[in-house]
């Protein structure tokens, strides 16, 4: 995975309507105050986990651990899928066998 601006955009605009729209939208009472400090705050830690979250995938620091078992089951079902190996298939080689 690496980086792309449509899913910041997408996040940032959820997050922007949670921050910006949703207090206005609060109903008159006593407690409307403690309900868009609520929003607010709901709406800047979702952009913030997501964009945690996002960064880590981008460049993790270590691949998945597979066990021995695991292995040997790839080798046996992927058998024939990539005769050129898989570091030699290209995206849509993988996309191809996956669908």
């Amino acid at each position: 995975m690496g980086f792309g601006i449509e899913p910041i955009i997408a996040i940032s605009v959820i997050c922007g309507l949670i921050v910006l729209l949703f207090p206005l939208l609060v109903r008159k009472g006593p407690n409307r105050g403690t309900y868009q400090v609520a929003l607010v705050i709901s709406g800047f830690c979702i952009g913030l986990l997501w964009a945690t979250t996002y960064m880590h995938q981008m460049n993790p620091l270590f691949g998945p651990i597979l066990h021995n078992t695991t292995i040997l089951l790839m080798q046996k079902e992927w058998a024939g899928m990539y005769p050129n190996g898989i570091q030699e298939a290209g995206h849509e080689a993988v996309a191809a066998a996956t669908h």
